[in-house]
């Protein structure tokens, strides 16, 4: 039976999705302190890490759209030196990065860094697709957080809250093209290619369930 990775794909993102915003707590029922820390664990678990996933992933990756989505995203995050921009963000928001926030952030990472451990592209990728296309989800979280903080530089919401729309699309594109690519007639491939995108869905979603849960 032929498998529709577009469906496939669909399904998933959208499973993410509403993981996500099943993990999001009322900003208005959050206490500051508590606020604060989902603020921090995010900025310990991403800043150090997002720009070495979409490496990671361009340089697995041959030529097509995927490569050069990715490409285009880590230009900009390095260009316009997006760590600075959260590291702002979560100062003024009074981050604090405590033992408690540092184990909370490495240890969710870390789990995301397995899935690039064995060199399978679509496990990679996937991880990429699934932070862009939920980004419109936990950004506007972000802000809302900082509103409550009162943090006043929210360019970091702002400039993902833009570019992210573009790279979803891009990496969607991309990774359906991978999965299409990646798969053959026979039973087993496709059920691999199937297993690696459900695997590196789930597991990216944990990650992001874990930082704004601060677990």
């Amino acid at each position: 039976m032929e498998i529709d990775y577009e469906l496939a794909l669909n399904t998933e993102l959208e499973t993410a999705r509403t993981r996500i915003s099943r993990a999001l707590r009322p900003v208005s029922k959050l206490s500051e302190d508590t606020a604060r820390k989902i603020v921090s664990v995010y900025t310990l678990a991403i800043e150090p890490n997002f720009i070495p996933w979409m490496i990671q992933s361009y340089c697995y990756l041959d030529e097509g759209r995927a490569r050069s989505a990715l490409l285009r995203n880590i230009n900009e995050e390095i260009n316009q030196d997006h760590p600075e921009m959260l590291k702002r963000f979560a100062k003024e928001c009074g981050a604090v990065y405590s033992f408690e926030n540092r184990m909370v952030a490495s240890s969710a990472a870390a789990d995301v860094w397995k899935l690039f451990a064995g060199g399978d592209e679509i496990k990679m990728l996937t991880v990429a697709t699934v932070l862009e296309n939920t980004s419109s989800i936990f950004i506007p979280y972000l802000a809302d957080l900082g509103k409550k903080l009162g943090c006043n530089d929210f360019t970091y919401t702002n400039i993902h809250g833009e570019a992210d729309v573009e790279h979803a699309k891009a990496l969607h594109g991309g990774l359906l093209d991978l999965l299409k690519i990646s798969s053959s007639d026979t039973p087993r491939q496709a059920g691999a290619v199937a297993s690696s995108l459900i695997e590196a869905k789930s597991e990216t979603a944990l990650f992001l369930e874990r930082i704004f849960r601060g677990m």
